[in-house]
């Protein structure tokens, strides 16, 4: 019949508001390019299954070293070893012994894997580094001898813009327990306005 469905006439502003992603035609991917592509995924499997990889999940025998990473005593993420975030900033731990990171600043720099650089970048614009001892550029800022941060005086240490797009600690312990309440975000206004502006328009015009 050639006459548009209710959908058809939607706009996209029409498609987010109702909670739909609308996708241009030249990104979708169909036909003889879908085909390839299941076909080099369907391969992919086959090549890892023959060498004895899991193609699906999580590999937990993999080490740190097949992913990139050094499995060392200074990892930040292995608790009792990597070292307290407090304390690496030259502060102290409300948790005193009861924390589950290692507050031994000596013995983790003698584990510490070498700087990448020598000069650090956030202490040369700032004066302060807040990785502290954990920095990997650190050797700049760090007196290893006296086992102690350098700081430039307070009057001549520059301060970093107040970061905008931060979360505050309720939300982020909130999404790493999988407890954070996604709502449906209230319809704009402005949105609605234009919406029915933009709806009126087109009624005109037909």
């Amino acid at each position: 019949s050639g006459e548009r469905t209710e959908a058809d006439k939607r706009t996209p502003d029409d498609l987010i508001a109702a909670g739909f992603c609308p996708v241009k035609p030249e990104y979708l991917v169909t036909g003889e390019a879908l085909t390839a592509l299941f076909a080099q995924i369907r391969a992919a499997q086959a090549a890892a299954a023959e060498a004895g990889e899991a193609t699906k999940g999580q590999n937990k025998k993999r080490s740190m070293a097949d992913v990139g990473l050094a499995a060392t005593a200074t990892s930040s993420r292995v608790p009792g070893k990597g070292l307290c975030r407090r304390v690496a900033q030259g502060g102290e731990c409300p948790f005193g012994d009861g924390c589950k990171w290692s507050h031994d600043i000596k013995e983790y720099l003698e584990s510490k894997p070498p700087d990448l650089a020598p000069r650090c970048l956030m202490f040369d614009a700032t004066g302060a580094c807040p990785a502290g001892f954990c920095c990997r550029f650190g050797d700049s800022h760090i007196d290893r001898d006296a086992v102690a941060l350098t700081f430039r005086p307070e009057a001549e240490r520059t301060p970093l813009p107040a970061e905008m797009n931060d979360l505050s600690d309720d939300v982020k312990r909130a999404l790493r327990r999988r407890q954070y309440e996604f709502t449906r975000a209230p319809p704009d206004p402005a949105m609605r306005k234009r919406q029915a502006k933009q709806r009126a328009a087109a009624a005109a015009k037909q």
